[in-house]
């Protein structure tokens, strides 16, 4: 499991975006981010469901530059879910559960 904090995720994910727009975004983004052992990270996939576009956000550049993940004891891949409203921004982690290996909500911050 790779460990960070909503507030570095975020810093991470926003620092793309002019000062005015990181208020104003809204919309769902889903990230894939594969996780090395020494924690640097590299986007993997992307749905940008959001009022800016995914060229605006820069976000191949600023997660491999802005975001590393704590307690990796190996390569991992993460795959989260961030909802921005006008009260803020909400998270939610995935993970793969069962024999059958859905895809299942597994963390909500």
């Amino acid at each position: 499991m790779a460990e960070q904090t909503n507030k570095e995720i975020l810093s991470a994910l926003l620092s793309g975006l002019p000062e005015k727009a990181r208020t104003q975004v809204r919309g769902i983004l889903t990230l894939q981010i594969m996780v090395e052992e020494n924690g640097s990270s590299c986007l993997v996939s992307l749905r940008n469901e959001t009022n800016y576009t995914t060229r605006k956000w820069h976000l191949p550049e600023n997660i491999s530059q802005r975001l590393t993940w704590h307690h990796v004891k190996k390569k991992v891949s993460v795959v989260l879910a961030v909802k921005f409203s006008e009260k803020g921004a909400q998270f939610l982690r995935y993970g793969i559960e069962g024999l059958n290996r859905e895809w299942k909500p597994i963390k909500t911050w």
